[in-house]
């Protein structure tokens, strides 16, 4: 992804403004503005995490999402959530497959104040049976991608791990899926 890109604009209720600026002004206003998350959970109750690049803004060489990214002016929730899912992982997925879970408001200011990250993220659900040494990774995104059991993610969230971007609501949604709540 370039800084040219394009994002629509939202209030701090998600509400669409109307207009949209370049992704580098984004995140230099802290502008409001949607990410699309997708979780990659198989039927032994893995979930699959990439490792973001070490050159990343924020969250730099840190596990995190299955795959994630921001919704382009103009894209749907859905789509953005298909292009990315193949962009950094080279899995295909369809719209039936994606499960919206719930859309989260999240803050942060990253790299001395310079990043400011003010996002509403709509958090997907994708269940695939995909093997982790089988993606095609975009090395410039993803450094690596493992699948973590889900109990593994409920100790990882519980002592808030520092090797993991800090991502608790979904941790937690994630947990109530395998409990079946």
């Amino acid at each position: 992804m370039t800084d040219e890109e394009l994002l629509d604009i939202v209030d701090e209720g998600g509400r669409a403004l109307g207009y949209a600026r370049p992704r580098a002004e984004v995140h230099r206003l802290g502008l409001w503005h949607e990410t699309v998350h997708v979780w990659i959970v198989d039927s032994r109750g893995m979930i699959l995490f990439q490792k973001r690049s070490s050159s990343k803004e924020s969250f730099p060489g840190l596990w995190d999402v299955s795959a994630a990214g921001h919704i382009v002016s103009g894209e749907t929730a859905a789509n953005a959530a298909i292009r990315e899912t193949r962009q950094e992982l080279g899995l295909d997925v369809t719209e039936r497959e994606l499960r919206f879970l719930f859309a989260l408001r999240s803050s942060s200011v990253q790299n001395d104040g310079v990043f400011v990250d003010n996002e509403f993220n709509l958090v997907h659900l994708v269940r695939k049976d995909v093997p982790a040494a089988g993606l095609r990774l975009q090395k410039a995104e993803v450094e690596a991608a493992r699948f973590f059991h889900h109990r593994e993610i409920a100790k990882i969230a519980s002592r808030n791990d520092p090797a993991f971007a800090p991502h608790p609501e979904e941790y937690a949604a994630l947990l109530a899926h395998f409990s079946g709540r």
